[in-house]
């Protein structure tokens, strides 16, 4: 049914599912409220479908020390660049992920006086475009000023690019990076258009021909010769640079209407797929290209009053939240391969490495599930397991070394009682002339070389003994349970060790002395 049949249903019941045809998406009822699944329901419940989006981690939301902050772009996987208020100035500043939580990283750098409409996007892991216009009256000017992180501050770096003065309105609509050199700057209002600049190392230049007509109200690269971006008549639309013009490729797509403030609706995920935050609110799991059409794959998950998204890599987004109505700016994580909470029966996938097939899964942090087949690699079809490899020859296969304070082998014959190699370790039993292996496969003791008793010998274990005591005996043994057999009197050497190595088979346990030492 369509949202409107939906919502319009009198006194729903509590627990009741619909299928909301208007926003894709598989709806319950909680008590007071219809919630799409993925979202958090109105008594701290939450519900998941696989596919879609769960939140991650802890909001980021410290105050008045980070409002509006209408742009960010990506540095890292785990770190992204945001332009927003500090409280005094606007500023350009660097946010860390950990996986649960956002930390503000380094020193922030003031933006322009006067600038208006800012927009930043990253051309690599240090140097970050901030396109904004100034405004003279009656004029508008479009300005590009790039910025370098050294690690811990952000510094203006080369010659400010500025354009052409328009008297009518204009501002960034959108930008984004084709690759180091190059970045891509939408304008709406007075000349609308999109234009690629290229960085020459010291400042920016309009490169080729616009493309005219065109202010995109969102926009990332697939590659360093391709864009998709959202038109105003909310299309999706793919667009390929030639280094000099942009051509159409494939058809259009459809989608819910992004809103005017949407400062940031679409991040990309990879090469072929993207996220969109949409006009109804909700952020959507995948939208995935075949080289000639676009296609919705995935449900969403309700992302509330949104501004903008963000990929961190193919399974991660984090929405921006500039806290209008009075409400705390935040920076909020999602995770498409997120396990999620209470009533959502546990669903998961796995993306990247745990994706390999044969990869064994863990928990690689924050809910995400992950694998490295390389070396940790189940086959499914011998049933067997590898680590340190991913061609096992065995039920067990492992390539590097054991560490263990006790390691059984189970007979062949399917005994209950282990068998082979066994409680490694030296024993030092003093004076003693009962001996138990039952912990240590070897043990010595200064005692007079005579009669012992032993136990804990375990069927099909070597065992050795160390008398270190004057004496010529003879030696004896006693076993419970065992008979023990020697090759004839086992008489010592005084005032020399002597060493009794054992074998058990069975109920039989086999000595062998040598003395002298």
């Amino acid at each position: 049914m369509t949202n409107g049949q939906m919502t319009g249903i009198s006194t729903p019941a509590e627990g009741l599912i619909a299928y909301d045809t208007t926003n894709h998406a598989l709806n319950v009822r909680t008590a007071s409220a219809w919630t799409a699944l993925g979202a958090g329901g109105a008594n701290g419940d939450t519900y998941c479908a696989a596919g879609q989006f769960a939140q991650v981690g802890t909001a980021y939301a410290p105050g008045t020390a980070f409002s509006n902050p209408t742009s960010t772009t990506k540095l890292t996987a785990t770190t992204i660049a945001a332009q927003y208020y500090n409280g005094s100035n606007y500023v350009i500043g660097t946010f860390t992920w950990n996986g649960s939580t956002w930390s503000h990283t380094g020193t922030d750098v003031t933006t322009p006086s006067g600038a208006n409409y800012m927009s930043i996007t990253a051309l690599d892991s240090t140097h970050v475009a901030l396109a904004y216009m100034t405004f003279s009256s009656p004029n508008y000017t479009p300005k590009i000023q790039m910025y370098t992180w050294s690690g811990s501050a952000w510094s203006a770096t080369g010659t400010l690019y500025s354009g052409s003065a328009f008297s009518t309105a204009m501002y960034w609509e959108s930008t984004t990076a084709l690759d180091s050199t190059h970045i891509v700057l939408s304008i709406s209002g007075g000349p609308s258009n999109t234009t690629v600049y290229t960085w020459n190392g010291s400042t920016f230049t309009a490169t080729g021909t616009p493309l005219s007509g065109y202010a995109f109200n969102g926009m990332v690269a697939l590659s360093s010769s391709t864009i998709v971006a959202i038109n105003s008549g909310n299309q999706l639309m793919t667009w390929s640079w030639n280094g000099s013009t942009f051509s159409q490729v494939g058809n259009s797509k459809g989608i819910t209407g992004v809103q005017s403030y949407a400062a940031q609706p679409i991040a990309l995920l990879s090469s072929s797929s993207i996220a969109i935050w949409d006009g109804s609110h909700y952020l959507t799991s995948n939208y995935a290209w075949d080289g000639t059409n676009w296609t919705l794959s995935g449900s969403k998950t309700f992302a509330d009053y949104m501004v903008g998204i963000l990929a961190l890599d193919s399974s991660t987004v984090v929405a921006f939240d500039p806290g209008n109505g009075g409400s705390p700016a935040r920076l909020v994580t999602f995770n498409d391969a997120a396990v999620c909470g209470a009533g959502g029966g546990g669903s998961f996938s796995a993306t990247g490495a745990g994706s390999t097939t044969g990869a064994v899964q863990f928990n690689g942090g924050s809910g995400v599930f992950t694998g490295d087949a390389a070396t940790f690699y189940w086959d499914n079809s011998s049933k067997r397991l590898g680590i340190g490899n991913a061609a096992p020859t065995q039920a067990l296969d492992v390539t590097g070394t054991i560490t263990s304070n006790q390691m059984l082998l189970k007979s062949v014959t399917g005994a209950s009682a282990p068998v082979g190699l066994a409680n490694l370790g030296v024993l030092n039993a003093g004076s003693a002339t009962t001996i138990s292996f039952a912990a240590n496969n070897t043990a010595y003791t200064t005692a007079a070389c005579g009669a012992f008793t032993i136990s804990g010998m375990q069927d099909g274990g070597a065992y050795t003994l160390i008398v270190k005591g004057s004496g010529v005996g003879p030696a004896t043994f006693t076993h419970a349970g065992m008979t023990i057999h020697s090759t004839g009197t086992m008489a010592c050497t005084t005032s020399t060790h002597t060493i009794f190595t054992f074998i058990r088979a069975g109920t039989d346990v086999y000595v062998n002395m040598n003395t002298g030492f």
